[in-house]
C-alpha cells in the first residue's frame, strides 16, 4: 500500500464550459476512487503524483487552470457532505500506512 495518497485537484475552466463529463470521468476513474467536492474539484485517492494527474488533467482541458496538491487527510475541518467526509475515513488508513 505504499505511496498512496489523497490529491485535491482544482480547476478554473476561465470563460470554457466544463469539460466532456465521459473524458473527465474516464481519466478520473484512473484514481484509485475520488470524490467530487465542487463542480471543478476533486479530492482524489491515488497511488499516483500531482505531476502525473497533471498530465491526465491535461487530456480532459488543455486551456484550464488547474492546482494539483496532496492533502493530509489527518487535519480536518470543514462542512462538506456525509460522502465526503466517509470517503476519507474510508481510505484514511491506507494514506497513513504510505
Amino acid at each position: 500500500m505504499a505511496g498512496r495518497r489523497f490529491l485535491i485537484l482544482l480547476a478554473d475552466f476561465k470563460d470554457q464550459e466544463e469539460p466532456n463529463p465521459d473524458v473527465l470521468v474516464k481519466q478520473l476513474d484512473l484514481a484509485l476512487d475520488w470524490v467530487r467536492l465542487t463542480p471543478s474539484s476533486w479530492l482524489l485517492y491515488t497511488s499516483k503524483d500531482a505531476k502525473t494527474w497533471y498530465a491526465r488533467f491535461r487530456k480532459v482541458s488543455e486551456d484550464s487552470r488547474v492546482f494539483i496538491s496532496q492533502v493530509n487527510g489527518s487535519e480536518k475541518s470543514g462542512y462538506m457532505p456525509k460522502m465526503v467526509w466517509e470517503f476519507i475515513r474510508r481510505h484514511q488508513d491506507e494514506v497513513r500506512e504510505g
